[in-house]
């Protein structure tokens, strides 16, 4: 079944509702001037908070954009979080060096065009040390949280030579990640604005209707 991941967490009862609802990941933020970073700080009482309150351990995942590599390690460590995500032009070199340091689990963002072609000067299969891919939309001056969506059918035969198991996202809501998930079988789809009242502030109907959604047993 797939999995889903309630990103742009900024308030510690939208990572306990999220949840409750049945989300598989959560997703922290730390990119400066965006309107849902959390700085460190903020990360680490989320994240104890989250594991003290919550039986279940839910892996929570850090985005960064072409930060300091040495910075995302001492976040990942000081913060506590299971997974990275590289939402920028990290080299491979860095995405292992991360990960080697780290030990966590890292996914590496691809922008996706109108065309369906993967933007960028490097392929997938140079970041085959990574864990995850996540798929997000292309656009010429934002590197996510666009809230739009591309066209899915243009990625499938891109998504079918991926070999890792993969994030969609860009877009996504309540209303189209069923019809998402049943043209590209994603390993999990990842929301933010989709699934929320006002930036960084999550709604708990639209969190729990885009999970029961995203895993309805027809598209499972």
């Amino acid at each position: 079944m797939v999995k889903v991941k309630i990103c742009g967490i900024k308030r510690l009862e939208d990572a306990v509702v999220s949840c409750e609802c049945g989300a598989d990941y959560l997703g922290l933020i730390f990119v400066e001037g965006t309107p849902r970073c959390v700085n460190k700080d903020e990360a680490a009482c989320l994240v104890r908070s989250l594991r003290r309150d919550f039986e279940k351990k839910i892996p929570v995942a850090g985005l960064f954009l072409d930060e300091d590599p040495e910075k995302v390690i001492s976040a990942v460590i000081e913060c506590g979080l299971d997974m990275v995500q590289l939402q920028g032009v990290e080299t491979p070199e860095q995405c292992a060096l991360i990960k080697a340091k780290t030990g966590s689990c890292v996914a590496k963002t691809f922008r996706v065009d109108k065309a369906g072609g993967i933007y960028g000067k490097l392929s997938l299969r140079d970041y085959d040390g990574c864990d995850f891919f996540v798929f997000d939309t292309f656009h010429p001056g934002m590197a996510g949280g666009t809230g739009e969506v591309f066209d899915w059918k243009s990625l499938v035969s891109e998504s079918s030579n991926a070999k890792k198991p993969f994030f969609l996202a860009g877009g996504l809501y309540p209303g189209n990640v069923g019809s998402a998930v049943k043209t590209l079988r994603p390993y999990g789809v990842d929301v933010s604005s989709g699934v929320e009242e006002s930036p960084g502030k999550k709604d708990k109907k639209k969190i729990k209707e885009f999970i029961e959604n995203a895993k309805e047993k027809k598209f499972a």
